[in-house]
């Protein structure tokens, strides 16, 4: 909650001295400040800003519990019941389409990468893109910050990226917008590794919950070529001293 920012209010508490608060991820606290509250009076707490999560509900439990002091650790509870939440329509992960191409192909040529991700719908605000990137990439772009751009003005919520080892996978990842578009593009320099076929993947999450991914998308390195002057076509001027 405290991530979601949220916020409590008291429904009910009219000429009380009560006041609720969020300091923790998933409790909220309601003091009661010396007041008597009435057993025949309906009170409520109502909760703003919360996120569903994108799975089901059946096992979940609001548990609701008093205590005779402020310091619920000591666990001297007056009494406790469970709520059983409403059900939540989980909608499945959005189809995603990744392409991604270099300004050069050839190998170990640093480049601008131009990374576009389409999906099924919309981006949700306070979200992080995740690009899965070729492990070759890693021995010539070091772990860190870095700039990078996007076509649309709005996309980014700063003009940073960061590449890391994520869980064993080298990762490019970044802030985003909510966007009303349903494509968005990022703009970044990268060295490419040698010559190969390489392929690179992307998802989307928000508050923690991935909710859009991308199938595996192919681009091909090709390995440099130089061109070589025949003798028979270079020409020495003498020039007479």
């Amino acid at each position: 909650m405290i991530a979601n920012k949220a916020t409590c209010t008291l429904i009910g508490f009219t000429n009380t001295n009560c006041y609720c608060r969020i300091a923790t991820p998933s409790r909220v606290d309601i003091y009661a400040n010396g007041t008597e509250l009435s057993t025949t009076t309906t009170y409520s707490v109502q909760v703003s800003g919360l996120q569903n999560p994108n799975v089901q509900s059946n096992s979940f439990t609001f548990i609701v519990t008093s205590y005779y002091v402020q310091n619920i650790y000591l666990a001297q509870k007056i009494c406790e019941n469970q709520i059983t939440p409403p059900s939540i329509n989980i909608k499945p992960l959005r189809t995603c389409t990744l392409s991604w191409n270099p300004q050069y192909y050839n190998q170990k040529f640093n480049t601008t990468y131009a990374f576009q991700l389409s999906c099924s719908d919309v981006f949700r605000g306070d979200s992080t893109l995740y690009i899965a990137l070729p492990a070759a990439y890693s021995a010539s772009n070091p772990i860190g910050a870095l700039s990078c751009s996007s076509y649309e003005s709005t996309t980014l919520v700063a003009p940073t990226c960061t590449l890391a080892n994520l869980n064993g996978i080298y990762t490019l990842y970044t802030a985003i917008n909510a966007s009303s578009q349903s494509s968005l593009s990022i703009i970044v320099n990268l060295v490419n590794p040698i010559n190969n076929t390489y392929s690179a993947s992307a998802y989307v999450t928000s508050k923690g919950t991935q909710y859009a991914s991308s199938t595996n998308s192919s681009i091909t390195i090709l390995a440099n070529s130089y061109a070589t002057a025949s003798q028979s076509n270079v020409q020495l001027l003498n020039t007479p001293k």
